[in-house]
């Protein structure tokens, strides 16, 4: 009886090692998925409190029948120009009715803006000051309010008398 009772407490030990490995794996595999997961979330957390604009200047041009607004990214992180069409651009008169305007990469359109870059094509870079064109239909009267929203959420807005 001695025998069987060593090669029970062998084979008991055996199958606990192998009980403890598996949970081990599946533990382990699951912890490094939660650490990937959040990972990509404190990245992406960093890049919209690194990502941020003030708008500069605001102006009615009437040669080209726009609003001409000055913004510069104050952040630490390039703007891509993929997130252009991602970019809310809002208008209108302090205290009176605001719209939302769309990015058309051509402009003219009412209801649509465009944005001109000076240095780097393609990416708004940290320092970088940028035009925005924003085309409306109907006659505004300063002072003008105005709000930019990058995709991050991150924005600025102002009150200007152009």
């Amino acid at each position: 009886m001695g025998e069987s009772t060593t090669i029970a407490h062998a084979l008991l030990t055996i199958a606990a090692i192998v009980t403890a490995t598996v949970f081990a794996t599946a533990v382990i595999s699951r912890l490094s998925i939660i650490q990937s997961a959040f990972s990509d979330l404190m990245r992406s957390r960093v890049e919209i409190i690194q990502t941020n604009i003030r708008i500069i200047y605001v102006s009615y041009s009437s040669e080209n029948a726009c609003f001409v607004i000055y913004v510069k990214n104050v952040g630490s992180y390039p703007i891509s120009s993929k997130l252009y069409e991602s970019i809310d651009v809002y208008l209108g008169e302090y205290r009176g009715e605001v719209k939302l305007y769309v990015f058309n990469s051509s402009g003219s359109s009412p209801g649509s803006w465009s944005l001109n870059e000076y240095m780097t094509p393609g990416s708004w870079d940290p320092g970088e000051t940028v035009e925005l064109r924003v085309y409306n239909s109907t006659s505004l009267s300063p002072p003008y309010f105005v709000k930019v929203v990058l995709p991050t959420g991150s924005g600025d807005e102002g009150v200007f008398t152009g």
